[in-house]
């Protein structure tokens, strides 16, 4: 598996290469990311672009739940606003690719580009893999 997603991290990367002035097939979520996205480095994580959105707040019944989608190997939704954890709005913590596309993280364990598979790694803030994934976002 480990194989796969190195593979995905290459073609994300290819293909932000070549898209560049272009957009992919996430490219019309860029309206749903919050305003307060800004650029971060891989070893700064803690005051990354992340939005100010993880806090858990009441919410429609409307949103799924948590576990119900962040699995890994599944795929999470193109459009992702968040879900319900114990009754509460989990709000989408995202980060603005370069490339128009979006990484969503939920819970320190669990990344994913809009559409594309979920991830999960011990730790986020501590993650290789997933800081990996964050710079060739914001490359």
């Amino acid at each position: 598996m480990q194989t796969r997603t190195r593979l995905r991290l290459a073609a994300a990367v290819i293909a932000a290469i070549a898209l560049t002035g272009c957009g992919d097939d996430v490219a019309q979520t860029s309206d749903a990311v919050d305003e307060q996205s800004s650029s971060t480095s891989s070893t700064d994580l803690d005051s990354a672009s992340a939005s100010e959105s993880a806090s858990e707040t009441s919410a429609p019944v409307t949103l799924p739940d948590c576990a119900s989608v962040w699995v890994t190997g599944e795929k999470l939704p193109l459009k992702y606003d968040g879900c319900l954890e114990d009754g509460n709005r989990v709000k989408a913590k995202k980060y603005r690719c370069s490339y128009e596309a979006i990484i969503v993280t939920y819970d320190d364990r669990f990344y994913a580009r809009a559409g594309r598979f979920i991830n999960e790694v011990d730790s986020l803030k501590s993650s290789k893999k997933f800081k990996r994934a964050i710079a060739a976002c914001q490359a």
